[in-house]
């Protein structure tokens, strides 16, 4: 269960209370045989790792997730959600400046102080994969930006593990990218990438439960827990097990019924324009598939796009009754 910060205590499944009042360092390890190990540690910051570390009994989502909340009480976070990238820094940088972002050395910098949101697949099938995650890190590194994966980061990861995976959706061409610079530039990429994943949430709470960032989306009944289907339901939505001919996964609409106070900020399935369901909102507008990119501006709930440069894929899309 998720309690609102304030109420002086944030309960997490898998038997982990913590006091926000005794930041103490707690570390609790339990072992179930036929489980993966679930590691939690929670830190001053009020920070939550969560590794699954047996990953022979979890093929499909891979290790080193983390689940945090950043507890801020009556605080409004201000911030600028970005939707899928897919190597669209063009895009971007048009976006980040249309916002009033500033380009100092490199990376997006707002003169009041706000921060850049991403709700994850930097990469893959655009033209500029590694410059987006390059960008992305440098402004995590620096806390101005957060980050949460999406299944296209899930699986680049796992290829930078060294794992078997097809290089194909997209991630051939993240690939021929790397394979294009010299062995100590890929290391690099390599290193700065799989630092950004593992150490960032799989999705993030924040504003006291106000706002919740979250790849493909999540129910409100699962706020705060982080077992297996939560973390398939994160990363590829509401999947039903069948497929399309185009071979994505068939998806049920999730959002359509949704009820409830804080807003839900995803992405993952292009739409031609930010979906608003409740309070939950789309807002992957198909850059890489020739529709727009898009930035959520909380806390004013208002959305900022910028045309996209790459061809117009009109079946990429999806509309909704």
């Amino acid at each position: 269960m998720f309690r609102r910060a304030g109420q002086h205590k944030i309960e997490m499944e898998g038997a982990l209370s913590i006091d926000p009042n005794d930041p103490k360092t707690i570390i609790r390890e339990h072992r179930e045989a036929s489980k993966p190990e679930l590691v939690f540690r929670a830190r001053p910051e009020y920070k939550i790792l969560y590794s699954l570390v047996n990953e022979q009994n979890e093929p499909e989502i891979d290790i080193h997730f983390g689940f945090k909340l950043i507890i801020q009480g009556a605080n409004v976070v201000n911030i600028d959600i970005i939707g899928d990238i897919h190597g669209c820094m063009a895009e971007f940088r048009k976006l980040t400046e249309k916002m009033d972002y500033q380009w100092e050395n490199g990376i997006p910098v707002h003169p009041a102080g706000r921060l850049l949101g991403f709700v994850g697949d930097l990469t893959d099938r655009g033209p500029a994969s590694l410059e987006v995650a390059d960008t992305v890190y440098r402004l995590w590194k620096k806390k101005l930006g957060l980050y949460v994966p999406g299944n296209h980061c899930n699986k680049l990861y796992r290829y930078f593990l060294g794992r078997n995976v097809q290089q194909k959706h997209g991630l051939e061409t993240t690939v021929a990218e790397l394979e294009a610079l010299p062995v100590k530039e890929r290391e690099r990429h390599s290193k700065q990438f799989m630092e950004l994943y593992e150490k960032s949430p799989l999705y993030l709470v924040l504003d006291g439960g106000k706002l919740v960032i979250a790849h493909a989306g999540i129910r409100r009944k699962d706020i705060g827990k982080m077992n297996k289907p939560v973390q398939t339901f994160v990363l590829y939505g509401d999947i039903t097990g069948e497929t399309n001919p185009d071979g994505t996964p068939v998806r049920r609409d999730w959002a359509k019924n949704d009820e409830g106070e804080g807003w839900i900020v995803y992405g993952h399935t292009p739409v031609k324009e930010p979906r608003f369901s409740g309070h939950t909102v789309n807002i992957d507008t198909g850059c890489v598939f020739g529709g727009k990119l898009t930035a959520l501006r909380y806390p004013e709930i208002e959305t900022v796009s910028v045309p996209s440069l790459m061809p117009y894929v009109g079946e990429k899309f999806r509309t909704f009754a």
